[in-house]
């Protein structure tokens, strides 16, 4: 197979001994009786290759992680195990997400339902009754803003800024607090999970604040609909927050009663405080509902106004599904599962790889080509290939699928990456296996043909010694084509066919 010469000073050198020994052959044998093996030049069929080594890799492979944070519930694939593109491979416990998508979607359906029959209604002017009702259901609207926004705030000092240090300048998640007789500490493992949640914390405080301004004018529909806007955002972050603290929470084993305790008086907090994001969220939306179904008579307003409402609970259903997908792996395609690291019941971080998945059709074969060697190579090309595993004789077929255009310098020399792939799908090819390969780089038929050790190289000139009839030798110059893998060489120019050669090898 191909051997890299790592030193090129020794390449020289030896092309230079070489080239001496060649002239003293020649010295002593030209028009001397020597009794040397000859052998004829001969018509054959050749085939010129270049050899490579490389490792069958899989022409896919993935590591999988999950998305967010949370206590893994299942896991359906293990090593070695087929998995098809879109299977899911581990979960993560996600039953409070499913309901809560159940509930995005009945909303998202029922807002689209609203549309549908302000869409249906027409355009006629609003009555004086209609008028009536859309004013005090605005006032009804404002209300509940302004009532949603206090339950919030409130619902932020009360039970959410418990868990942060720094309040007045910077807050940081992570805080001891004292209970009794000792004290405990509320810290996620998990760095990353720290920071994302200070951002949570830093958006919240955002959200209210803008919130808070947009409730100074509520008079009117923009207002109104500005004011909305601002309660969504804030809705959603906090809940978003709060959903990553009850994953800290969750992921505390206490020691004792006493500090089991105190750890399900924080949960309780949590719940108590997601049920007033809930309630906000339900009150504003009661709301909307009333002043969207009094003014459906307006027109162009109410059906804006109602479209506006499908695209916030279509944002709503996205961000849940967003969420329920993190917390699932799954096959990005057709496959076996090369590795398995999620295990039911552990506690799994965001970005953290657990399992890998191969593709298990079409594997490769990476290899390094000489610099040499290199324009030889083309995409397309034939190759075979040999497994040490199944010895030289079980050849597979493969052919050149890409060529690295950058070079690889490796001990001053350099390489080529040439990526073969096989042919045929074949259970007996597994990654990592070391192969074999010839780069099948051109053929010819019929071609005069000596055996390549009766080649004589001086510099770019090449010569074989002819037989005389006398039984003595004369160098004669050749001009050498294809050199074949099984030791022959074409000369192209120089010889005739039956000539007797000289040959210093065991070809004849």
């Amino acid at each position: 197979m191909q051997k890299l010469i790592h030193n090129r000073a020794f390449v020289i050198g030896a092309s230079v001994v070489l080239g001496l020994l060649s002239a003293l052959v020649i010295f002593l044998l030209s028009n001397q009786k020597q009794n040397l093996a000859v052998q004829a030049a001969e018509n054959r069929s050749l085939i010129a290759a270049v050899s490579a080594t490389g490792q069958v890799k899989a022409s896919e492979e993935v590591d999988l992680a999950f998305g967010k944070s949370g206590t893994i519930a299942a896991v359906y694939a293990d090593v070695g195990q087929a998995v098809r593109k879109g299977q899911t491979i581990a979960a993560l416990q996600a039953g409070d997400l499913q309901g809560q998508l159940a509930q995005a979607k009945a909303t998202l359906a029922q807002n689209q339902i609203k549309l549908d029959e302000l869409q249906n209604a027409g355009s006629a002017s609003a009555s004086s009754d209609v008028s009536a009702s859309i004013a005090n259901n605005r006032q009804t609207v404002a209300d509940k803003l302004r009532t949603a926004y206090t339950s919030l705030d409130s619902a932020e000092k009360l039970y959410i800024d418990q868990f942060f240090k720094n309040l007045s300048t910077n807050p940081i998640f992570g805080a001891t607090i004292s209970q009794g007789n000792g004290s405990y500490t509320i810290q996620p493992q998990d760095a990353n999970l720290e920071q994302k949640i200070n951002g949570e914390r830093e958006d919240l405080d955002r959200a209210l604040s803008s919130w808070a301004d947009a409730n100074k004018n509520l008079n009117d529909d923009n207002s109104i609909q500005a004011a909305e806007n601002q309660a969504t955002i804030a809705i959603n972050a906090a809940g978003a927050l709060l959903s990553d603290i009850a994953d800290v929470l969750n992921s505390y084993t206490p020691s004792d009663a006493t500090s089991k305790a105190v750890y399900d008086s924080y949960r309780a907090n949590v719940a108590t405080a997601r049920a007033a994001v809930d309630s906000a969220s339900s009150g504003i939306l009661t709301a909307k509902e009333a002043y969207t179904s009094a003014q459906s008579a307006v027109g162009p307003y109410s059906i804006s106004l109602a479209q506006a409402n499908v695209q916030n609970a279509q944002g709503a259903v996205q961000i849940i599904q967003a969420q329920i997908q993190n917390a699932v792996i799954v096959a990005p395609f057709d496959g076996v599962v090369s590795r398995q690291d999620a295990k039911v019941g552990q506690t799994a971080s965001p970005g953290q790889t657990l399992v890998g998945v191969i593709s298990n059709q079409k594997f490769e074969v990476d290899a390094q080509i000489a610099e040499n060697d290199i324009g030889k190579i083309a995409v397309g090309q034939n190759a075979k290939i040999s497994l040490d595993t199944y010895g030289p004789s079980v050849l597979f077929d493969a052919s050149v699928s890409q060529i690295d255009p950058a070079e690889t310098i490796t001990d001053g020399v350099g390489t080529y990456k040439v990526t073969l792939t096989f042919t045929n799908d074949d259970p007996r090819i597994h990654s990592g296996m070391t192969a074999n390969a010839s780069i099948m780089i051109g053929s010819k038929d019929n071609a005069l043909s000596v055996p390549s050790s009766a080649i004589i190289r001086k510099g770019s000139d090449t010569f074989v010694l002819v037989e005389n009839p006398d039984k003595t030798f004369a160098e004669k110059q050749v001009v050498v084509g294809i050199e074949s893998t099984d030791g022959w060489s074409e000369i192209t120019s120089g010889l005739n066919q039956g000539d007797m050669i000289a040959t210093f090898g065991n070809n004849h």
